[in-house]
C-alpha cells in the first residue's frame, strides 16, 4: 500500500511509490491525481478505482499470476 500524506495535490509523489518498485512489489497507490502523468498506469494498481477496501481486496485475491506479472 502507498499511500501519500497528501492526496489530490498535483505532482505530490513520494519515494513510497518508488520505494514499492525498488523491491519488486506492485503499489496499490493513493495520492496525487495526477500520477500517471508521471508513472505509467501500467506499473501500479490505483485505490481511486475501488468504491470500498472490500472491492479492492476482492480484486487483489482474484488476481491472476499472468496479470500480477503484467503490472
Amino acid at each position: 500500500m502507498c499511500y501519500e500524506n497528501a492526496r489530490d495535490i498535483p505532482g505530490y509523489i513520494t519515494e513510497k511509490i518508488f520505494d514499492s518498485f525498488f523491491a519488486g512489489c506492485v503499489p496499490v497507490y493513493l495520492g496525487a491525481d495526477n500520477i500517471t502523468e508521471h508513472i505509467p498506469k501500467e506499473c501500479f494498481i490505483d485505490k481511486r478505482e475501488f468504491d470500498t477496501y472490500e472491492k479492492l481486496y476482492k480484486y487483489l485475491k482474484n488476481m491472476s499470476d499472468e496479470e500480477y506479472v503484467t503490472i
